[in-house]
């Protein structure tokens, strides 16, 4: 019920149309009121799809293959759904105090290089990096696993539903 009341509050929200960066480190929004971040761990229910970020050392491109150093998450647009809103409640889901969902991609130890939120037809994209492999690697794994769980959270739902 929770899940689906944090839904409905995205829906009603409205907003402006510009990629967004967050300079390393990521950094709390003023704005993090308790409700935004509720949000930032409700936003989940919309991915449908994930993407590893792939990228080879900069000094030694020809030579290495590209390593995985983070995460892009398309989630299913909502009316009145903005970039600058969904920005935000990311920001402030990934540093609040509260405890975080296990295989959640936003709140993984070690640094975070850029969280950017833009559109992508009737979607939107969160595309998260980090400044070293390994929490790049755990930051995919992570939204891997977060499609599947969807996945198996929305079937499971449309079978209690037929009821």
């Amino acid at each position: 019920m929770k899940l689906v009341s944090a839904i409905a509050a995205l829906a009603l929200l409205g907003g402006t149309a510009h990629i967004l960066t967050v300079p390393s480190p990521v950094g709390a929004s003023p704005n993090c009121t308790p409700e935004v971040i509720e949000d930032g761990g409700f936003l989940y229910a919309q991915v449908f799809d994930a993407k590893p970020i792939r990228k080879s050392p900069s000094h030694v491109k020809a030579i290495l293959p590209k390593q995985i150093v983070g995460a892009k998450m398309y989630l299913r647009a909502q009316k009145g759904m903005t970039k600058a809103y969904l920005h935000r409640a990311a920001i402030c889901h990934m540093n609040a105090d509260t405890p975080a969902y296990e295989h959640d991609p936003l709140r993984v130890e070690g640094r975070i290089k850029s969280l950017q939120v833009y559109p992508a037809g009737g979607a939107f994209v969160i595309s998260l990096q980090a400044h070293d492999r390994a929490t790049g690697k755990e930051i995919w794994r992570r939204a891997e696993i977060l499609t599947t769980e969807v996945d198996n959270l929305v079937a499971e739902h449309e079978s209690t539903t037929d009821l």
